[in-house]
């Protein structure tokens, strides 16, 4: 009997296919900011549910400022606009404006 017809051995990782599909997501987003000639110290990967709501703890935080919690909420909607194109950190300029920042 040959012993690379019974699986995975007891001790050994078996891999999970949804953290597979969520590394092979990370890999791809990285690689297209990559290839669109940002340098990585440029960009972000911004990972969130596919939803439009703010989420509650950046929301109900108490340390954080409005204006603080309205930048975040700017460079989500950023990331969000860009889609699965390079998403880069939107400009100072562009947070800026986005927030009636002075």
């Amino acid at each position: 009997m040959d012993n690379d017809d019974i699986g995975p051995t007891v001790g050994s990782p078996v891999p999970d296919p949804q953290a597979e599909l969520l590394k092979a997501h990370i890999e791809a987003g990285k690689a297209r900011m990559l290839d669109g000639g940002a340098q990585p110290q440029d960009s972000f990967l911004f990972l969130s549910a596919p939803h439009e709501a703010m989420p509650k703890l950046a929301f109900l935080d108490p340390i954080l400022d409005p204006v603080d919690k309205t930048v975040w909420a700017n460079i989500w909607i950023h990331a969000k606009e860009q889609g699965a194109q390079n998403a880069g950190f939107p400009s100072h300029r562009i947070l800026m404006s986005r927030c009636n920042i002075r």
